[in-house]
Formats: C-alpha cells, structure tokens, sequence
C-alpha cells in the first residue's frame, strides 16, 4: 500500500568487584609480625554487592536501546487489515475529516482523488501487513509483497507503552506519539492513544494520523 505524506517511508565487574574485597579483607598481610594482631570481623560486604550488582533484564525508559532488547515486543508481527477498520479509527479518534483522505484513502484506493467523504470508495481487498520491532530500537513495517514500506525507531517508555521518535520529530510533533500494546501468547494488539484537542494542531493530527494509519484497533497481530 502507498501513501500520500509520510506512513510507508523508506527510511541499537561484578566478579572484579568481589575479588577486590577480597583482597580488602586480607589486608595484604604476608610480611606482618609473628605476633598475631587482633582479629577483626571480615567487612560485611552484602550491602555492597546487592548496591553494586548490575540489574539484568529490566527495561530502562532512559536507555532505549537497553528497553527494546529486552522486550516481548521484539520481532515480526502480521495481520490481515481492511480500509474499513482504519477508517473507524479515525472516526473514533475525532480525526477522519482533517486526515483521512491523506491516512485512509491514499492507502487503500488506487490513484485517489481528493475527497471529505467515501474515504474507503473503491478501495483494495483486505491485505495482509506485518510490522518488525529489533532488539537495537529500530521500527519497521512490510506489505503484503515482503516490501518494506516505513521504517523509523522506538523507545518503550513505560511497562507496554511504546513512542516513535523519529515519526515525531518527521511530522514537527514535539510531544510523544504513544501507542499502548499488549501481547497475549502469540497475540498483540495496540492501542494509540490521541490526545485531547490533537485535531486543533496540524502537527499532531499528522504525527497521530501516521499511529492510526499503522496501529489502529482491529483484528490481533500474530506473531510471525
């Protein structure tokens, strides 16, 4: 599918730390005087460690690259999509009038005409689409033909809640665009959340038309 604007654009020591306290606790004491020196209790390095030990396998929001690596997000995900679903989207989202035309119909109808209503008149069958999340941030997505057709970055900001910076800095958005997900076994599904008064600001309309446009609610992706 193709698209007016910007949606398919072609366009991450503990042990050292263990072993030096060792060494700590012996003090180096091979040459002292014959006469034993008063023992004293070894150092209780518990707090040390648990303060020095490195966290493994928690997402940090400030750390894109650590976040998506560790993600049940990361790898390819397909669905069978129709223009009728992203449609209701937009309508949903208070967003079908300013940007369904450049979102919905240049998708989905062959050599569209400008248009305020019909916006799915004439458009293709249900098409298979699948999107690819890696391990080093990067955001992609493939027609039904295996061609890729958007590509970007993403960061995970919170526990199921991914943003696009790239897509928003495209569209001169200076806030996030936020897209919840949940996966459910081989199941995924999204959520964009559009934030109030987003069709007053032509930036936002156009940085959540481009999230609709890829993650509008409809049947599940699966894992592919």
């Amino acid at each position: 599918m193709d698209r007016v604007g910007r949606h398919h654009r072609l366009t991450r020591s503990f042990a050292t730390l263990l072993i030096a306290l060792a060494i700590a606790g012996c003090g180096g004491t091979a040459a002292a005087s014959p006469v034993p020196a008063p023992s004293s209790p070894a150092p209780d390095t518990s707090t040390i460690v648990a303060s020095s030990a490195p966290s493994v396998g928690r997402p940090s929001a400030s750390n894109p690259a650590s976040a998506a690596a560790t993600a049940d997000i990361v790898g390819s995900w397909t669905r069978v999509q129709t223009c009728q679903e992203e449609l209701a989207a937009f309508q949903q989202a208070g967003l079908a009038s300013s940007e369904a035309y450049q979102w919905v119909t240049s998708n989905w109808v062959a050599n569209a005409s400008p248009r305020t209503s019909g916006f799915c008149d004439g458009a293709a069958a249900p098409t298979k689409h699948t999107h690819f999340f890696t391990a080093d941030g990067t955001f992609g997505s493939r027609d039904a033909n295996g061609q890729q057709v958007d590509d970007g970055d993403y960061t995970i900001t919170a526990p199921g809640v991914l943003t696009f910076p790239t897509h928003a800095s495209d569209f001169h958005y200076s806030g996030p665009t936020s897209v919840r997900y949940s996966i459910v076994g081989i199941e995924l599904m999204f959520d964009v959340q559009v934030p109030p008064g987003c069709a007053k600001d032509p930036a936002c309309a156009d940085a959540y038309g481009w999230a609709l446009s890829a993650f509008f609610k409809g049947k599940a992706w699966t894992r592919s």
